[in-house]
């Protein structure tokens, strides 16, 4: 070695190519993974609304047997009241990917019985899909469809 000249060996990082060898895998991996993710968040967020829907039914409901009080639910194209009279008990917004698709149906309402006054089946839409929330003839409860 001659004097004045300097050598480098710096074995202890990472070269450039490793680096970005590395970075374009990260990138791949996640652009596959995210569509993915967000679909199960949009799912999770669509299960939860139906349960909240459900449980404001089953609220609703059962204020309604054997009382004089009106209790209703009424349903609009992004959100629906929860109405005692004319009194907001409750108003809740449908996720974002949620539609309400025939907004324009009857509010829902129990007799003192516990039965639908008025049979309907609402559909909903998000980027999955359709979603029938049907109120039978005769019946007390209401159940979702999946298509």
């Amino acid at each position: 070695m001659r004097p004045g000249k300097l050598v480098m060996n710096n074995n202890k990082g990472f070269t450039l190519v490793e680096l970005l060898f590395v970075l374009m895998i990260v990138g791949i991996t996640t652009l596959l993974l995210l569509p993915n993710m967000y679909q199960t968040v949009v799912k999770q967020q669509t299960k939860q609304f139906f349960q909240v829907f459900g449980s404001d039914d089953l609220y609703i409901q059962a204020k309604s047997v054997n009382a004089t009080d009106n209790y209703v639910i009424f349903p609009r194209k992004d959100f629906y009241y929860v109405l005692h009279y004319d009194n907001v008990v409750a108003k809740r917004q449908f996720p974002e990917q949620l539609q309400l698709v025939n907004y324009t149906g009857p509010i829902i309402e129990y007799s003192r019985n516990g039965t639908i006054k008025k049979p309907h089946t609402y559909t909903f839409r998000d980027t999955s899909g359709l979603y029938h929330v049907i109120y039978p003839f005769g019946k007390g409860r209401h159940y979702v469809n999946e298509l």
